[in-house]
């Protein structure tokens, strides 16, 4: 079948392309001046008009949360194997509709370039290079869910062309892209969101709302410990996706994928499988840690830790099983914030299924963090609030509207053991006023409506943004380095702790 002009023809302009098309962008759209933001307010009823920019595992799944759902089988609620009360699309339960249009959709794969375009609708052009789709004076905002490495310079052209940005962590590869990144999107005067969708949720505000601080007068009584983790035990989880058959370089425009990452020779693991390897990747501290850092920011508030320290290694994807994994699968980090006189700690393992919760230890009780969290208070604990509940060996406080915790349950209850860890750690059900909603969808919602007022704080901001990269590159530079890092505010760089 012949390709339509201008969709899947592979020119390969690299370069100064990029340059030009960002100036044609420019000449289209008034830019922001120092400290000027280029925001257009608009009517709550007004379309904004989006593009997306990688569609492969992430971005096919923004595309449906968004109401863009490829015409093939395996849509995410049907994957659950949910009952009667699925719902038709993962934007139906919304309390308000998001009023969007897709334009565009650029991918290096033509698989994913192809399957984009047919979700995207009527409207949706397919761009082989992300430039043109940004060249487009009518698209408000684009979605980026390429590989962590290429996150920071299609940002960085994208605010340049006046676009609204939603980014998916890990926010950059290095700390120096995230300064980078930050700086323009300020200097842009652009709406920021990072696609940490638990920050649109009631799971996690019911928390903060309820724990009322980790000092001395919260819930807990002073907290001086919390606890992260990861488990996953299957090839997927591991990231070891599949590959299709035609990955080839006449389907892939390998030279862009690269980007500003060393040259080598064509290689389909390191295209589908990026995150293994640390020219593209974050490894488990960029892509699974900073999922359970924001939880506990967005309970917190903690900001950047004072000092990191990690371990861990190779230990059970390798020789046969995957010999070219460069990112640990075995992986435990250690965050110091001196000042709060708190210790956060994270492990996670690719070879074992077992859920773990987030735990915040207080003194006078725990936090546990399930689909239904809870503090369990201690049985030895002297705090006079707690002392008839001590006595009635009611040691148990959930934390949630009741109704919407009995909701919870029955989804769980429902829901297949893959995914449900899923719904335990609020990253893709939450439960409004009884009614199943999905959080990214919740998330892209407070994106499109913060694009309509002009509103840069969003749910997941760019100060959250960079805040959440710098601890996930301190604990990898810790690991790497094997030896502790602190963070210097004032110069805001990582140094090697004596």
């Amino acid at each position: 079948m012949a390709k339509a002009k201008g969709q899947f023809s592979r020119r390969r302009f690299l370069g100064t392309s990029a340059a030009a098309t960002i100036a044609l962008a420019q000449r289209h759209r008034p830019q922001a001046q120092e400290g000027a933001p280029a925001i257009i307010r608009r009517e709550p009823s007004d379309t904004i008009n989006v593009g997306f920019i990688g569609c492969g595992v992430r971005g096919k799944q923004l595309m449906e949360y968004a109401g863009f759902a490829a015409p093939t089988p395996g849509a995410r609620g049907a994957r659950r194997g949910r009952g009667a009360d699925t719902r038709s699309s993962e934007t139906e339960n919304l309390p308000r509709p998001l009023n969007i249009r897709c334009l565009g959709v650029s991918d290096l794969y033509d698989g994913n370039l192809r399957l984009a375009q047919l979700a995207g609708g009527r409207d949706a052009k397919a761009y082989p290079h992300y430039e043109e789709l940004l060249a487009d004076p009518a698209v408000d905002a684009v979605f980026i869910a390429t590989s962590d490495h290429n996150h920071a310079p299609i940002g960085i052209a994208a605010a340049a062309a006046g676009k609204h940005l939603y980014s998916e962590k890990c926010f950059t590869r290095t700390i120096e892209e995230a300064k980078q990144y930050r700086e323009a999107v300020r200097r842009a005067g652009v709406v920021f969101q990072l696609g940490h969708q638990t920050r649109s949720g009631s799971m996690l505000a019911q928390v903060r709302e309820s724990l009322k601080g980790i000092g001395e007068t919260g819930a807990l009584g002073k907290v001086a410990l919390i606890e992260m983790y990861t488990n996953r035990n299957d090839p997927n989880g591991a990231w070891l996706y599949k590959i299709p058959a035609d990955a080839s370089p006449k389907t892939i425009d390998w030279d862009r994928f690269l980007g500003g990452a060393p040259r080598r020779p064509f290689d389909a693991d390191r295209f589908f499988r990026w995150r293994k390897y640390w020219d593209y990747g974050t490894g488990l501290a960029g892509d699974l840690l900073t999922h359970e850092f924001d939880a506990v920011q967005n309970i917190t508030g903690l900001g950047i830790p004072d000092t990191a320290t990690a371990t861990g290694g190779i230990y059970y994807w390798k020789d046969g099983r995957d010999q070219n994994r460069e990112t640990p699968d075995t992986f435990q980090a250690t965050f110091n914030f001196e000042k709060e006189g708190v210790v956060v700690t994270y492990t996670a393992t690719l070879a074992n299924g077992w859920r773990r919760e987030i735990h915040l230890f207080g003194k006078d009780g725990t936090l546990v963090m399930t689909g239904g969290p809870k503090i369990i208070i201690d049985k030895d604990t002297d705090r006079e609030s707690y002392i008839e509940r001590i006595e009635k060996d009611d040691l148990l406080i959930p934390i949630g509207d009741p109704e919407d915790l009995a909701k919870r349950e029955q989804i769980r209850a429902t829901t297949s053991e893959t995914q449900l860890w899923t719904i335990d750690k609020g990253i893709y059900i939450d439960v409004v006023n009884g009614k199943e909603i999905n959080v990214t969808a919740l998330h892209i919602l407070n994106f499109i409506e913060s694009v309509r007022a002009g509103n840069l704080k969003t749910n997941c901001n760019l100060d959250m943004a960079f805040e959440e990269a710098v601890a996930a590159h301190m604990a990898t530079l810790a690991y790497q380095r094997g030896r502790r890092v602190r963070w210097n505010p004032q110069e805001e760089k990582v140094v090697d702790d004596a």
